[in-house]
């Protein structure tokens, strides 16, 4: 498992990598942090991988840490005075792109959705498909020019919904 150090100051973001990893239920992925800083990529499960998310032109999200809310088994819903959990809403722009293969004679049209669009379009008729999210924002280098790269992460589990299609 790769790790990969985060930005500690604020600085805008020079290049971005959106990936995702279509889950199926109950499954959940989580990054860990150590103390140092360093992240470390969830394990996938077995026959899963990243998709990269190669038509997004535009990627935002918010947190919202105000969910004071939480449930026991026949209550009508109690409210605390502290955090009980997080919400995040994210935004994306993408192209609608085909299947494209990079192979040794150049690119190749396969004529379907590409693997990332196939996931929205997946999501359009199955409201309860699940996603896991990653937003890698390139910081730079750790040595100037030379050092390792650096990246600030985010990664979240949520669905695919409000699709717009102009």
């Amino acid at each position: 498992m790769a790790d990969f150090a985060i930005g500690a100051a604020f600085h805008k973001a020079h290049r971005t990598l959106v990936r995702a990893v279509p889950l199926a239920a109950p499954t959940r992925l989580f990054a860990t942090r150590s103390a140092s800083g360093f992240i470390t990529h969830p394990t996938l499960p077995t026959g899963q991988g990243y998709v990269e998310m190669q038509g997004v032109t535009q990627a935002s999200f918010q947190v919202d840490d105000n969910d004071q809310e939480f449930r026991l088994m026949g209550d009508d819903g109690w409210s605390d005075s502290v955090t009980t959990g997080s919400r995040v809403r994210s935004s994306m722009t993408s192209y609608f792109i085909k299947d494209i293969e990079k192979t040794a004679n150049g690119p190749t049209f396969r004529g379907d959705y590409s693997e990332d669009f196939a996931l929205i379009e997946q999501s359009r008729g199955d409201k309860e498909f699940e996603v896991y999210f990653e937003l890698l924002k390139e910081m730079g280098r750790l040595e100037g020019s030379t050092g390792d790269y650096i990246y600030d992460y985010a990664g979240f589990n949520g669905v695919i919904r409000n699709y717009n299609d102009g």
